[in-house]
């Protein structure tokens, strides 16, 4: 049996929250990543993401380890109705809250795909089949035959490369963007491997992650690596040996040289999109470094330390709840004093308890398994 509460809420937010903090500080260190290597990075990104859409508790298996008073009596102060009769607490207003801003970044997402939408189907064009990049584009048809359902575009309003759509895949380039056939390879290669690696279906599930927990700050470092993995998975798809990653390399500086001459801003990327890069040299350095240096494996030891710590830290954020006293705070923990005779309990229809002894309203429970079973228990509304 599982349950959603506040407490099962923030311990999946604690795990998820110190597993992208550890992404971030990987990130920051080279010599961290490389021992980390790409497969593990993904798979910590993905164990985080799994626990923050599954913020509940199994009741079968979670044992609760009660925080300390103060912090038990300000978690109580936040989750115990003290509103309109009783019916609505802080909590309440904050999920509302919650609630409101999901649908306010919902609707802003699904504005910005319908503009891109409308721009790419009115204001891109097909190129030429004379055109460099559909002859280069076909020949990467030929050797990957599940690239033609990629349609190869320009679109004006755009400064780098990228690649668009779900259901109808395109891979739009800037107009005018005049490159020899081995930057173009390179190129469009690497956005074909984004198709074939399903990397826009992620993207997109990373952005219902953020959008349902919009008020993380840690959503924005998390997107921002979800990025950078997925740019170097491609370019380790793209460029295998060393002359091709030398060759890569300087094609990244191309395109980043021609993407700091616009003068213009680069409009919103839609969600379903990823750029070949960003305007930000530090990413860019970043992939180039771990390209050229990726020769060198991945420390297996220091593998299988993250893994172990990894797994035993996701099973105990299910197995141990930190929980505020379900016991209200006026009363001594010692219940031996309480039985049918002094008090009784009425049952909410959110699953706890309103306690009541000596005919006196004492607060709301979650949970009755310190107390006596002979109390009785009455439901919400009858006659007591």
């Amino acid at each position: 049996m599982i349950r959603f509460s506040f407490s099962s809420l923030y311990m999946s937010l604690l795990f998820a929250n110190i597993m992208i903090l550890f992404l971030y500080l990987a990130f920051r260190s080279q010599k961290l990543l490389l021992k980390f290597g790409l497969p593990m990075a993904g798979s910590v990104l993905l164990a985080a993401i799994v626990r923050m859409l599954v913020p509940f508790e199994l009741l079968n298996l979670s044992h609760n380890i009660y925080l300390p008073k103060p912090v038990s009596m300000a978690i109580g102060e936040f989750l115990h109705p003290q509103f309109f009769g009783d019916r609505f607490s802080y909590w309440s207003f904050a999920k509302m809250i919650w609630l409101a801003g999901i649908l306010i970044f919902a609707v802003r997402t699904v504005k910005r795909e319908r503009t891109t939408a409308r721009a790419i189907a009115y204001e891109s064009r097909k190129l030429p089949k004379s055109a460099p990049a559909s002859r280069v584009f076909r020949r990467i048809q030929k050797e990957i035959p599940r690239t033609c359902r990629i349609e190869l575009r320009t679109l004006p309003m755009i400064h780098v490369p990228m690649i668009y759509g779900l259901r109808h895949p395109y891979i739009l380039l800037p107009e005018n963007f005049d490159l020899d056939e081995t930057n173009l390879y390179y190129i469009l290669r690497h956005e074909s491997a984004h198709y074939l690696h399903h990397d826009l279906l992620l993207k997109v599930l990373i952005q219902l992650f953020c959008i349902i927990y919009w008020w993380n700050p840690l959503c924005i470092p998390l997107q921002k690596q979800t990025d950078i993995v997925l740019e170097m998975r491609a370019d380790h798809e793209v460029a295998k040996n060393p002359s091709q990653k030398m060759e890569y390399a300087l094609c990244l500086e191309t395109v980043m040289k021609y993407l700091l001459k616009s003068v213009s801003a680069s409009p919103p990327a839609p969600v379903s999109s990823i750029s070949f890069c960003q305007k930000s040299h530090s990413a860019t350095i970043q992939r180039v470094r771990i390209l050229l240096k990726s020769e060198t494996p991945p420390h297996k030891g220091f593998q299988y330390i993250l893994v172990s710590f990894m797994a035993t830290l996701f099973v105990l954020s299910f197995v141990y709840i930190f929980e505020a006293s379900s016991i209200p705070y006026d009363i001594e923990k010692e219940t031996d004093s309480i039985d049918a005779s002094n008090a009784f309990f009425i049952e909410r229809g959110d699953g706890t308890y309103e306690f009541y002894l000596d005919n006196e309203y004492c607060g709301i429970i979650d949970s009755l398994q310190y107390f006596d079973k002979d109390i009785p228990i009455y439901k919400e509304g009858s006659e007591v």
